[in-house]
């Protein structure tokens, strides 16, 4: 294995490759192991008569030792049932293989197409073990080429045919190499599976095509990628995918065993942000998104138009960027809970309450600071509270809203028989009056309202008489626990 091999000046244009790498089946106590597997999809099936996987290094010292076909499957600890792909049906092939492959490579072919070849670089470097006082770890790697010429002095380390058929247009070996795949940590085990390439090769014609998953499975594929947890390399392949229409043929990789103890592949949300905002229907893939301080990247997120839920805590968001959320009207949100935020004026709060207001039916705002430009300025939420119909529960601290946030609640559209009652928690400043909410009582739809104050304000038994039967006439729940007064 020692001849040299020339690149050549260009590659095919008329397939596709999409790689992935991950972690195969079983493991590796000495982390030597390495699977590839290249698969030949839909029409590209009978465009090559053959596959062929050539694997090439740079004259170096560390990489003299030439890679092999594995044996021995009790070297990487792979099981003889169980997993996707059988190690015994891939040995019992082996040797049909090379004999084949070695009658397409002397003797040609009838048809006279082409073979399929797909080129890894073997990459050497070296990795110091954390708390180790021995010299570094020599490793490799292997790196698919890219489609463009390279002008460097290579050497073969690994050459075999497949023989491809309509039926039969996949190819699966597992190797051995004389030095480590990854870094074997402290103390020279590792539990995760064998490092696994996965190749497949379509034409270009069919790059667009994708398949037709229902709704329901892609939202949950999702949400689920993007749920709390330890990150993992589904969610960078999902990121691809939704990208990328080509991707979606490995999207079935997220159904695939995933070991969590790798936390080199972290999680990239930005693009399927991206991927959402240039397709409006993929928009509502994402029907949640609660970021929180720690995940800034979540909070920047444009274009999420098809949102039913937001809930944003401790951070800062801009304006502008509070109103990318309902950019594309119709908005379908239904619930709001800012907790701990600021960055945004009380006119951003307006606009984003207009785009929400005949779907908006939870409200929550809570320790979050939203300054108005002026004190003669009105309130959003009381500027908004008219065409707020669909309205059924609010709960809002100081300085968010005034006693008009009561009295403008419409009945239209939220009353139903038997239905829930409408209710607001509201915390008072200390400008609004026990009075004003009086009034706003004799008029307002809200069944049940909590009020408080900062401090008691001043008032009297004529007062309190008032707003007892103001609330008692129109079957109001009304609760004043710093003034011990509820109906």
């Amino acid at each position: 294995m020692n001849a040299s091999v020339e690149q050549p000046s260009e590659a095919p244009s008329t397939h596709w490759f999409s790689h992935s790498k991950y972690e195969g089946p079983g493991h590796s106590a000495s982390a030597t192991g390495c699977m590839i597997s290249i698969v030949l999809d839909a029409s590209a099936r009978h465009d090559f008569r053959g596959i062929r996987l050539v694997i090439v290094y740079e004259e170096s010292e560390q990489l003299k030792k030439s890679i092999a076909d594995c044996t021995l499957p009790q070297i990487h600890g792979i099981r003889q049932s169980g997993t996707p792909i059988s190690y015994r049906n891939i040995l019992s092939q082996r040797s049909e293989n090379i004999r084949n492959g070695r009658h397409l490579l002397e003797n040609g072919d009838d048809s006279a197409l082409p073979l399929c070849t797909v080129v890894f670089e073997l990459v050497g470097g070296t990795t110091m073990i954390p708390g180790s006082l021995t010299a570094p770890r020599v490793t490799v790697t292997l790196v698919l080429w890219p489609v463009i010429s390279v002008k460097r002095p290579l050497r073969l380390a690994y050459d075999r045919v497949h023989a491809c058929t309509p039926d039969s247009s996949s190819f699966h070996v597992v190797l051995t190499s004389s030095l480590s795949f990854r870094d074997l940590g402290r103390h020279r085990q590792v539990t995760a599976g064998i490092l696994a390439h996965s190749i497949r090769v379509l034409r270009i014609s069919d790059r667009t095509r994708s398949p037709a998953l229902p709704p329901s499975i892609l939202r949950a594929i999702v949400e689920s990628a993007l749920r709390d947890k330890a990150p993992g390399w589904r969610i960078t392949l999902l990121s691809f995918g939704l990208v990328c229409k080509s991707w979606s043929y490995v999207l079935d990789l997220f159904f695939g065993g995933v070991f969590l103890n790798d936390r080199g592949d972290n999680a990239d949300v930005r693009q399927v942000a991206s991927s959402l905002e240039q397709n409006p229907e993929r928009a509502k893939l994402l029907r949640r998104l609660s970021p929180r301080s720690s995940e800034p990247t979540k909070v920047t997120l444009r274009g999420l138009a098809k949102l039913e839920d937001l809930y944003l805590q401790k951070g800062n968001i801009s304006g502008p960027q509070l109103l990318r959320f309902v950019t594309t009207p119709p908005s379908p949100l239904r619930s709001l809970d800012l907790q701990n935020v600021q960055g945004f004026s009380n006119h951003h709060l307006l606009h984003f309450l207009m785009a929400t207001a005949n779907t908006l039916t939870t409200l929550t705002i809570h320790k979050s600071h939203i300054p108005r430009l002026t004190e003669d300025e009105e309130y959003a939420l009381d500027a908004v509270m008219p065409k707020m119909r669909c309205l059924r529960e609010a709960t809002v601290d100081a300085g968010i809203a005034s006693a008009l946030a009561i009295a403008r609640k419409s009945r239209e559209e939220t009353w139903r028989k038997g239905s829930s009652r409408n209710s607001i928690s509201i915390e008072f400043s200390g400008d609004v009056s026990l009075e004003s909410v009086g009034n706003a009582m004799e008029v307002t739809s809200w069944d049940f309202i909590s009020a408080t104050w900062p401090n008691v304000p001043n008032w009297d038994d004529d007062l309190r008489k008032k707003i007892s039967a103001a609330a008692q006439a129109r079957s109001i729940e009304f609760h004043c626990f710093k003034l011990h007064l509820w109906t």
